[in-house]
């Protein structure tokens, strides 16, 4: 069995509770590209906004990152533990 990191815990315990607090395990997979970053960056914070209540988690993919840059990320991730959602990015 694989040695897992010691920061794995935390965010496994944050998927958890937010799992049992909003009775989901769905996590939101944003995959956002096709339009400006401005427009990116309003559609993923309106998904995020919306979609709070019904989910475990946000997940944001390579397109995501890539379309955004760093700073604006920030900001989606920003937006996803206002809503008390833990953030990852795949």
């Amino acid at each position: 069995m694989r040695n897992r990191p010691q920061n794995d815990t935390p965010f496994r315990e944050n998927i958890l509770r937010t799992s049992k607090n909003n009775f989901s395990k769905v996590i939101l997979a944003l995959d956002l590209q096709g339009e400006s970053s401005s427009k990116l960056l309003r559609k993923g914070k309106d998904l995020i906004d919306r979609t709070a209540p019904y989910v475990c988690a946000v997940k944001l993919g390579r397109p995501t990152v890539l379309n955004l840059g760093m700073e604006k990320t920030r900001i989606l991730i920003k937006t996803g533990h206002d809503n008390d959602l833990p953030c990852i990015i795949d």
